[in-house]
């Protein structure tokens, strides 16, 4: 037999006005209004289940609110030709220039006195620069 239901017909006829007054309703909203309206306090799985024998169908608000992007013809990259070191004549790179992280001459100019070592301190360098 077990326990009768708490949701008895004269609530599902609330229960469908309120489903059909806004469709896109959360399971919780759905619940606080039967509580304001009927004074019926019941768990959100309660109501799940009785909208399945119901046949009431939940739609998700994000399916009923579309948000159109507007679609760019080619897609934007921040690294562009401009970035890339290339020889003046031909379009690829030199073999100094293929690894990631090489310095052109400017950027040595500046950064050198951190690695060159020009004091004497430590083991004399086996491949000058």
């Amino acid at each position: 037999m077990g326990r009768p239901p708490k949701i008895q017909a004269e609530h599902e006829a609330m229960l469908v006005e309120i489903v059909e007054s806004d469709p896109t309703a959360t399971i919780e909203e759905v619940r606080l209004e039967l509580s304001r309206r009927c004074n019926l306090k019941v768990h959100d799985r309660t109501l799940a289940s009785t909208f399945k024998r119901l046949g009431i169908e939940r739609m998700p608000s994000h399916e009923v609110v579309t948000i159109e992007k507007a679609e760019t013809d080619v897609p934007r990259y921040g690294y562009t030709d401009a970035h890339r070191r290339q020889t003046p004549d031909a379009r690829r790179q030199t073999p100094e220039q293929t690894y990631p992280s090489c310095l052109i001459d400017a950027e040595w100019e500046l950064v050198k006195d951190i690695f060159e070592n020009e004091g004497g301190r430590g083991s004399p360098p086996r491949i000058s620069r």
